[in-house]
């Protein structure tokens, strides 16, 4: 395949639903791989994008092109290449598979917008509290009802701003204890937000 005026040996087998390439300069070739597709194929959604350390600057050249909208996957990276993106990178989207234990994520929680996490993050009550996302999604940490009680006052009062959807896991949990106190009205519609 011609791509920008190399030619490029694509190989896809039938079995696998990968397609494996070769460059002899990977920081050339990926962007160039990308761009081609991309505009192949019309495609305008916003990348998934996985790194490791050898991609890290994957993160710079995908900025550049779509700004902060992307969704960035982190998975087996130490605390230090952490730090360093979560720093220097913003994402719309950060999916944590696996953090090192203890990670502060707490310090970040003003700038990630919206965040899943598979992993259990080393997240208090008044850090969640603090946070400003939109989105978030924690999987493996666990709330008490009455923990649970205290974020759903805080967040009735307008202390979340931004913050669309949460899910949390929540132990020992009695609804009516929860609920009971808050004013509230059935949600009757269905509502998209974006």
């Amino acid at each position: 395949m011609n791509i920008n005026g190399n030619l490029v040996p694509i190989n896809r087998t039938r079995r696998e639903e990968d397609w494996n390439t070769y460059w002899n300069d990977e920081i050339q070739g990926i962007p160039a791989v990308y761009e081609h597709l991309s505009e192949l194929l019309e495609y305008k959604c916003a990348p998934e994008v996985v790194v490791s350390r050898k991609t890290l600057w994957l993160l710079s050249y995908i900025e550049k092109r779509h700004g902060d909208n992307y969704e960035l996957f982190i998975e087996d990276l130490n605390e230090e290449v952490c730090h360093f993106i979560l720093k220097n990178y913003h994402p719309k989207v950060v999916r944590m598979l696996s953090l090192p234990n203890n990670f502060p994520i707490a310090q970040y929680m003003n700038s990630i917008k919206s965040l899943f996490s598979l992993c259990e993050l080393s997240i208090t009550l008044d850090d969640l509290l603090n946070m400003n996302c939109l989105e978030l999604v924690l999987l493996n940490n666990v709330f008490t009802g009455t923990e649970m009680k205290g974020i759903l006052q805080h967040w009735a009062i307008g202390g979340f701003k931004r913050l669309k959807f949460l899910r949390v896991c929540v132990e020992d949990l009695n609804m009516e204890d929860v609920l009971g106190e808050l004013t509230h009205s059935r949600m009757t519609e269905k509502k998209t937000y974006k």
